[in-house]
């Protein structure tokens, strides 16, 4: 997943021509019922989808895509309407979602709870145009006649249209420590990612890179003060990762402030 957001014990409207149960037998018929699951946090995203983009409606799907990625929140949360603006409430339990709690990490919860309110306001998107993901399956050796009845147009999948899929240009980033080796056996990794960002946030701003810290890993970012003079400009940057690999998934991030707003990417390092 990319994003979590709340769905357990959910009162949503639930359709009269279905049991509740889903037992044939079981004629009942109710509008409302109580449920758990991803169908229930699906709605919650697309509403928060949707509230970012009444608030910006030129961004690109990416782009809020991005918004919720790199806003989250670290605790678990509810929100839910209210007659004044934002017409959300917020409330978040100080728990952090982390490896510690799920051993799956980032797998498991993605970038952490969607928080809308934030989402409206980033500060800085990664945005993923339909160039980029073609220039990705390009790189994943995609048959170009294929490519070309999925996208249209004349796609050519020349070498210097290629791109490694790691250096899509998502708000995340990702290392598959590919080993066929015995469990107890530390594998040193070097990986890095370019990634651009868009300004969206105040035109004049400067962003300092913070990384999380670790003893089995090291990350540096180059540059790591991103300079804007003006909206919707883009700046370009590598994330360099190394360390040690010993059998649980790492996860890291990288975090961008400016002192108001805070762009927070999740790092993981994992093997099959």
């Amino acid at each position: 997943p990319d994003v979590t957001a709340p769905g357990v014990e959910i009162l949503a409207a639930f359709s009269p021509m279905a049991s509740p149960s889903r037992v044939d037998s079981d004629d009942r018929s109710f509008q409302y019922s109580i449920m758990s699951g991803t169908s229930m946090s699906c709605p919650h995203v697309a509403g928060a989808a949707a509230y970012v983009k009444s608030l910006h409606p030129d961004w690109s799907p990416s782009a809020i895509k991005s918004a919720l990625m790199t806003t989250e929140t670290d605790g678990v949360c509810n929100f839910g309407p209210t007659l004044t603006k934002p017409y959300f409430s917020f409330v978040c339990i100080a728990r952090r979602m982390n490896v510690k709690h799920n051993q799956d990490a980032e797998f498991a919860y993605g970038s952490g709870h969607i928080d809308p309110v934030k989402a409206a306001n980033p500060g800085l998107v990664y945005e993923t145009m339909q160039e980029d993901y073609i220039k990705m399956l390009c790189g994943l050796r995609s048959d170009t006649s294929t490519l070309r009845k999925l996208f249209g147009g004349k796609v050519n999948c020349y070498e210097e249209f290629k791109i490694n899929p790691k250096d899509l240009n998502y708000p995340s980033m990702a290392i598959n420590i590919a080993t066929f080796q015995l469990s107890n056996i530390i594998i040193l990794f070097s990986e890095k990612f370019t990634r651009t960002v868009t300004n969206v946030g105040r035109a004049n701003s400067t962003y300092k890179a913070k990384t999380s810290i670790r003893s089995d890993y090291s990350i540096n970012v180059n540059p790591s003060i991103l300079t804007f003079g003006e909206l919707n400009e883009k700046k370009t940057f590598e994330v360099t990762i190394n360390g040690k690999y010993t059998g649980n998934i790492i996860s890291a991030a990288l975090e961008w402030s400016d002192g108001v707003h805070n762009v927070r990417s999740p790092i993981v390092v994992y093997t099959n």
